[in-house]
């Protein structure tokens, strides 16, 4: 039901702002349907419509309102969108929401754990002291100490939000640490960490511009967290009422 309500949420969006699909855009929305059976063969297309209780007229009403909810996000976020950033817009929330940092991670040992840790605490004030002298390059100490190969990081450092950062610990303890300083070490469930805060940098920043915004397959961008926000404020307004028929649809009633 609450994926029901988000999808017209979605198109209802559309509707309020005048979105809607071209002649152009509905000629090629049909023949990607044709083109899709055709690669399927009738007999697998068939089968699919039925797992999912559909039938052919139903699933390219589907496929075109689909179509419509990527011109509203077009409409409001696309190149030219409503509420599309501008470079300086863009650097002006990365520099907002964005921590960047150097560390290095110090495994276990002996069995510890976060909760348990005493060891592992102890060479990891070792290395705190080591970071801490001046003639000690902090990425360097990376390179050479760092004992977690899953927590990698490039010369311009670990770039991250309070959404996306490793650990909560991790972002927290970053925010409070001052620009050139390094932290005391603390326990995270990859291990001991110490982190030395950076600048951000702004080639950094646009170089992951269009993922940060747009998304990438595995992670939303800001874009599609904003307008799924959006459709599902117009969601919540909506009072959507199936009728007494919705639970007795099966593939036998459709077909």
């Amino acid at each position: 039901m609450k994926k029901i309500m988000h999808s017209y949420g979605a198109l209802e969006l559309a509707r309020l702002n005048n979105v809607k699909l071209t002649a152009e855009q509905l000629t090629a929305a049909n023949q990607a349907v044709d083109h899709f059976i055709a690669d399927q063969g009738q007999e697998a297309f068939v089968k699919m419509l039925n797992e999912g209780y559909l039938n052919e007229e139903v699933y390219r009403e589907l496929f075109k309102k689909s179509c419509i909810c990527e011109n509203a996000y077009d409409y409001f976020f696309g190149e030219k969108g409503k509420y599309a950033m501008s470079k300086e817009e863009y650097l002006e929330y990365f520099d907002k929401n964005y921590l960047a940092v150097y560390h290095i991670f110090i495994d276990y040992v002996d069995k510890e754990d976060p909760y348990s840790c005493e060891k592992t605490m102890e060479k990891a004030m070792g290395m705190y002291d080591l970071a801490l002298a001046e003639e000690a390059d902090f990425f360097d100490l990376y390179k050479q100490y760092n004992e977690n190969d899953e927590m990698n990081i490039s010369e311009k450092g670990c770039y991250f939000t309070r959404d996306n950062a490793p650990y909560q610990v991790y972002y927290t303890t970053a925010l409070e640490t001052e620009f050139g300083k390094i932290s005391k070490p603390f326990a995270t469930y990859a291990g001991i960490c110490i982190l030395k805060r950076i600048a951000l940098d702004d080639e950094v920043a646009l170089d992951g511009m269009n993922d940060i915004l747009n998304g990438t397959g595995s992670d939303a961008g800001y874009y599609e967290l904003q307008f799924e926000n959006m459709y599902n404020q117009v969601a919540e307004k909506m009072i959507i009422v199936l009728d007494d028929c919705y639970e007795m649809i099966s593939t036998s009633t459709l077909f």
